[in-house]
């Protein structure tokens, strides 16, 4: 007899993949934050049904491409998934606490953004599965007045293997953010009052590569890279978005010019040896739509939707001496 289980039964961690693409990572030691979960963990089969003439049912069956996808969202904690959005390691400066410092790499490396992640289920038997050539493919980063930052992850794995063995307990480092110390500045130094929530959005647009001889993904490619920055603020100055959309303080523009650099400003509201922080520092930045619904009941908000050209840096201040 078999037993039913809850998340408190589960456990996740992951790793680089520092071999090959798809080939287990030889250190799974690294926790994605506080508050995991798993949004979506599915396998496809690829299957096609083959039918033929003189029955109306399917004569066989086949198995094509093994597709695997995975959805995580957690507080934003511990930063090093950034590595997989970013395609590169983080440069150090500082003693407690740290600064790390990261730039995107100018390509995208099979083996440096590519992780294996580790599922184990406390069954009856128990199920470790570890998800390999996990790629993550889009990020996105939520402030809501009133709540914890919070990440979401989504992204593709090529292949998995399991055993019975429940993998160790790897307990995140640092300390959730909430949305009270938070800032928003376009152009940056430029501070936006009254914001309400800011949503970033990271989008890698990665291809799984699959060749004849096997099943499995063999690599991937990232192709363009996209930047959304998505804000409501209270309604209180033009110049904060509407003339910059307009391109004009008078009129609509013939060719509205972008904002130079956007600076988002997460912390702990520390100082000195008690900081811990997030700045993502984007650089040209359109701002596409404005959207200010009016009632006489509410408080009149403007919805901006934006787009920046780069992702300049992420720098993250912490306590933590290695990256993890």
């Amino acid at each position: 007899m078999t037993n039913p289980i809850a998340g408190a039964s589960a456990r996740i961690s992951y790793g680089w993949e520092t071999v090959a693409f798809g080939t287990v990572s030889t250190s799974i030691n690294k926790a994605f934050s506080q508050g995991v979960k798993v949004s979506a963990y599915d396998i496809d089969n690829s299957v096609e049904y083959i039918y033929g003439l003189g029955s109306q049912d399917v004569s066989s069956s086949i198995c094509k491409e093994f597709k695997g996808t995975f959805g995580l969202e957690f507080a934003l904690t511990d930063p090093w998934w950034i590595k997989s959005i970013v395609g590169g390691s983080p440069s150090k400066a500082g003693s407690s606490p740290y600064t790390y410092t990261y730039s995107n790499a100018a390509g995208i490396s099979n083996t440096l953004t590519s992780f294996s992640m580790d599922l184990s289920f406390d069954l009856d038997t128990d199920s470790h599965q570890q998800l390999l050539g996990c790629i993550a493919n889009t990020a996105s980063l939520t402030c809501n007045v009133g709540e914890i930052v919070r990440v979401r992850l989504d992204g593709l794995f090529a292949n998995l293997s399991k055993n019975t063995s429940m993998a160790a307990l790897i307990s995140p480092v640092e300390e959730p953010f909430c949305f009270a110390q938070g800032s928003l500045e376009i152009p940056t130094n430029t501070t936006i009052t009254d914001v309400q929530s800011v949503e970033l959005t990271f989008n890698r647009n990665v291809d799984m590569i699959w060749g004849i001889g096997s099943r499995f993904a063999q690599k991937n490619v990232a192709k363009q890279r996209e930047w959304g920055i998505r804000c409501t603020a209270t309604y209180e100055a033009d110049s904060q978005f509407l003339d910059t959309l307009l391109g004009s303080t008078t009129a609509a523009s013939s060719m509205p010019t972008e904002a130079a650099t956007a600076q988002i400003t997460i912390t702990n509201g520390g100082a000195t040896t008690a900081e811990r922080s997030y700045t993502f520092n984007f650089a040209n930045v359109r701002i596409e739509k404005s959207s200010i619904p009016v009632s006489v009941e509410d408080v009149i908000k403007q919805d901006i939707t934006m787009r920046a050209r780069s992702l300049s840096s992420i720098i993250v201040v912490n306590n933590t001496n290695a990256e993890l």
